[in-house]
């Protein structure tokens, strides 16, 4: 609980820096989390304590030798510098939050069984932004074990319309009237 306070304080305090250019910065952030986080050798080293920071952002700055986003890398230096970098994860998913709530859009997860149509896609964004009266950014997901139906996830609610729960509510209530 304490890193989520933490990480809200370093977006908020990043926010304003990365605000004018926020889609190219937020990508840079979650291609610099994926880096690092999803290699056990990069991880470790950037994890590592008694690695120096200087060395820790002279490999972020290889890594970022041709990117232009001055700012979002200074957040990065920032957060390698105070030993932070394991919260950029946390902190990029409260940026977006921010954003979201400064430019009244929602960012929304669609999963369904199958692949959509475009034309289906753009009809449920419409539906999901008419429901929520906001514009929404949609990421549509497939995910065959719903078996059919799908699930939308925004704000830390779930709507869920796919069969495989409806088949696990099932046998919850044949398990529960057995009993």
């Amino acid at each position: 609980m304490r890193n989520y306070f933490i990480s809200k304080k370093y977006a908020k305090a990043f926010y304003p820096s990365i605000e004018n250019n926020f889609d190219a910065s937020i990508a840079l952030l979650r291609k610099v989390h994926a880096y690092i986080f999803t290699t056990a050798q990069i991880s470790d080293v950037f994890n590592h304590p008694f690695i120096d920071v200087k060395e820790k952002t002279a490999l972020l700055s290889d890594f970022l030798k041709n990117n232009i986003n001055k700012n979002a890398i200074q957040c990065l230096e920032m957060l390698i510098e105070k030993r932070r970098i394991e919260l950029l994860g946390e902190i990029t998913d409260e940026l977006s939050s921010i954003h979201a709530g400064k430019t009244n859009t929602e960012n929304v997860m669609v999963e369904t069984a199958f692949d959509l149509t475009a034309e289906e896609k753009n009809n449920l964004e419409g539906k999901i932004a008419g429901y929520l009266n906001k514009k929404v950014i949609t990421e549509f997901i497939v995910n065959k074990k719903l078996i059919a139906g799908l699930t939308i996830k925004y704000s830390g609610n779930i709507i869920d319309n796919s069969v495989s729960s409806q088949i696990k509510d099932l046998k919850e209530t044949m398990l529960s009237s057995a009993i």
